[in-house]
């Protein structure tokens, strides 16, 4: 078997969409494991739209989630002259031809074949040697299209779609070179495929109809022609097609993944679930773990559903999967880029004022700090989701965070100001009396308080909670206190008592 060569071609006219890095992903995770080369090709002849920033954003992406070329990445831009040596080739075998229809008289044809009740197809005109010296005369630029042979049944073995078929009938004569000369997507992609030695095409099944008109230049540039695997279309969760312009604040671009701090095997893990499914349906994976069991036969063939909160709980597995010296890594990782990375950093301030007492507070830490981490990490990471919310909402591990009293004070809870008031402080002069701070201890200590005072355990819990991490969601009272330890508990307490 020859060598298995694959290629993600993105166009820089948007930004790196979650389909991208799925069409990324499937590529690698085909050819890698057979030990095949997984190229990167940025398809940027659209000069008007292609944008600088777009292809840094696409390979920014790519690097971050690990999916990198195993050979220097192309830019079809300067393939231009290769382009144009393969049109040239087709029009002197007269493969191709010179067309001059003007954009309006395509119209005309397209209402008259309506009228008439018939498809449109355009075939090659027979222009008279008058005609051709109108043209002249109206200086008129031609496109070249590719002459399409009649009646050839086109049939190709697609990787996901099996037996695919389409008659020539049913394709017209279609561009390939603009009236300026520059290439069409079509035999662009057709000869930088051929110039990188591809062996294989897997990209998305909107690409189908795309495939039998690549087919013919293969053909007509006596060209190998590669195998096809065309990957289901992602679907918005109310079944409607997912769009590449579908960006904003959606959370469908790699950039916006990547600023909401998902970790890469938990963004990895949701995109491959988009459309592959092993034989048990098995669906936790790391990185590892997929380069081992992703089959390209297991692709399902129908569309797949972008679920937005799914992705939110494969990241959380994947976080709570880490070990603490791994989730200090991925932090230390997100922090950097979110600061710094031209294309991650973020321009919200407030976010940035959080990421900067925790890029200084990591940068001091020593060996023996990674201790108390371990003792916070396994409940704080059991209620994250995303790195981001640990940069927001968990600085009280290291900080007193001044708590609104709106949070202390919970109706739901039952837990009223003078509640607070009056128990708060007997509650701080029993913990000082306290010898044993451990979590059997403090249980006993608060739960026969309660019962005493006729309480329930959420009128007292839920405010030390409040008090002692100045957020909403945070690990438990009885976790709190055994993680910040009896000093720094009390002082937090009693800080509060001050503002009562």
């Amino acid at each position: 078997m020859s060598e298995i060569r694959v290629r993600i071609a993105p166009s820089p006219t948007w930004n790196m969409h979650i389909w991208t890095a799925r069409a990324a992903l499937f590529n690698y995770l085909f050819a890698k494991p057979q030990g095949g080369k997984f190229l990167i090709r940025i398809e940027d002849t659209d000069k008007e739209r292609s944008l600088p920033e777009h292809t840094e954003e696409i390979l920014a992406g790519l690097d971050w989630l690990g999916l990198k070329a195993d050979e220097e990445i192309v830019y079809q831009s300067k393939n231009e002259e290769k382009h144009r040596q393969a049109i040239q080739k087709l029009l002197d075998e007269w493969k191709a031809y010179y067309a001059y229809e003007t954009a309006e008289e395509l119209a005309q044809m397209r209402e008259q074949a309506q009228k008439e009740k018939k498809w449109f197809i355009f075939r090659k005109p027979n222009y008279t040697e008058e005609q051709l010296e109108q043209f002249k005369k109206e200086w008129r630029k031609p496109v070249v299209r590719f002459e399409v042979p009649e009646n050839k049944k086109i049939v190709f073995q697609d990787l996901v779609k099996w037996e695919v078929s389409f008659n020539t009938n049913t394709i017209w004569d279609f561009v390939i070179a603009k009236s300026d000369g520059s290439p069409i997507f079509y035999l662009a992609n057709v000869v930088d495929d051929y110039d990188m030695k591809i062996s294989h095409v897997i990209r998305g099944e909107d690409h189908i109809p795309n495939t039998p008109k690549q087919i013919l230049l293969y053909e007509a540039l006596w060209y190998d022609v590669p195998v096809f695997g065309h990957l289901p279309l992602l679907l918005n969760s109310n079944k409607s097609k997912m769009s590449k312009r579908d960006t904003g604040d959606l959370f469908v671009t790699v950039k916006k993944f990547f600023q909401e701090g998902f970790v890469k095997d938990g963004l990895l893990n949701f995109i491959a679930l988009l459309g592959w499914h092993t034989a048990d349906d098995r669906e936790f994976f790391t990185f590892d773990e997929l380069m081992k069991e992703f089959s390209i036969s297991r692709v399902q063939s129908s569309n797949a559903v972008y679920d937005f909160p799914r992705s939110l709980h494969f990241n959380a597995l994947h976080i709570r999967n880490f070990s603490p010296e791994k989730f200090v890594e991925e932090l230390k990782y997100y922090i950097d880029n979110m600061l710094n990375n031209k294309i991650f950093k973020t321009d919200d301030e407030e976010l940035k004022k959080d990421l900067l007492f925790w890029d200084e507070l990591i940068k001091n830490w020593k060996l023996d700090d990674m201790d108390y981490v371990k003792k916070w990490f396994e409940e704080v990471s059991k209620r994250l989701q995303t790195l981001k919310q640990f940069v927001q909402f968990s600085k009280y591990l290291y900080t007193y965070v001044e708590v609104e009293k709106d949070i202390v004070y919970n109706k739901k809870m039952k837990v009223t100001e003078d509640i607070v008031k009056e128990h708060l402080p007997k509650i701080i002069s029993e913990l000082e009396n306290l010898q044993d701070w451990t979590d059997e201890s403090l249980k006993q200590l608060l739960v026969s308080y309660n019962k005493e005072n006729w309480l329930k355990n959420g009128q007292t819990l839920w405010p030390i909670r409040a008090i002692l991490s100045g957020v909403e969601a945070s690990p438990g009272a009885f976790e709190l206190l055994q993680i910040l330890g009896k000093k720094e508990s009390l002082e937090r307490l009693k800080k509060f008592l001050t503002i009562l």
